[in-house]
């Protein structure tokens, strides 16, 4: 998809994705703006240069006017609880995490979920600028019971008239 977008000129990226929260104070139905992520992936392809060494600076990995406009749409619309910074976990998938995994990486990481990498990467690599918007849709094992797929699609569902217009918004005040 990266590929098509920058062969297609296109200069910026918003991402949509569902995630679990490693925080207590990051609840289901909230919205996260990502500005980092730990790639705990370990088989897919990270590169489009295969055929040589480039070094991407991934100091900042989320575009920062980006994530400004995802951040000024999401004031502007009433009772939308979001967080303006998140760490996200990349695991491989497709099974979810163990507890134990998520009591370790929620020392470093807010937010677990198994795409965003590479394509994060990706996009940097075509210079492209890319941010996140995630909707919390569950809380990250041994912090509930149980989870099913039905309960993630369900908090989605409801959540998605807002999102689509934090993201329409976001767009529309880009230049």
């Amino acid at each position: 998809n990266i590929q098509a977008f920058a062969s297609s000129h296109v200069s910026s990226v918003f991402s949509v994705g569902t995630v679990g929260s490693m925080k207590k104070t990051i609840q289901p139905g909230d919205l996260v703006i990502l500005h980092d992520f730990i790639d705990a992936t370990k088989s897919r392809s990270q590169t489009f240069f295969d055929d040589k060494r480039v070094h991407v600076d991934m100091t900042e990995p989320f575009c920062s006017s980006l994530r400004n406009a995802l951040q000024k749409s999401c004031e502007k619309i009433p009772n939308v609880t979001f967080h303006k910074n998140g760490v996200y976990l990349a695991t491989e998938g497709p099974r979810l995490e163990t507890a134990a995994e998520i009591k370790l990486y929620s020392m470093v990481a807010d937010v677990v979920g198994m795409t965003m990498v590479p394509e994060v990467v990706l996009a940097r690599e075509k210079g492209m600028c890319f941010a996140s918007l995630c909707l919390v849709c569950n809380m990250a094992a041994g912090l509930q019971n149980r989870l099913t797929a039905d309960e993630i699609a369900k908090v989605y569902k409801k959540k998605e008239p807002v999102i689509s217009k934090i993201v329409r918004l976001a767009i529309q005040s880009l230049d």
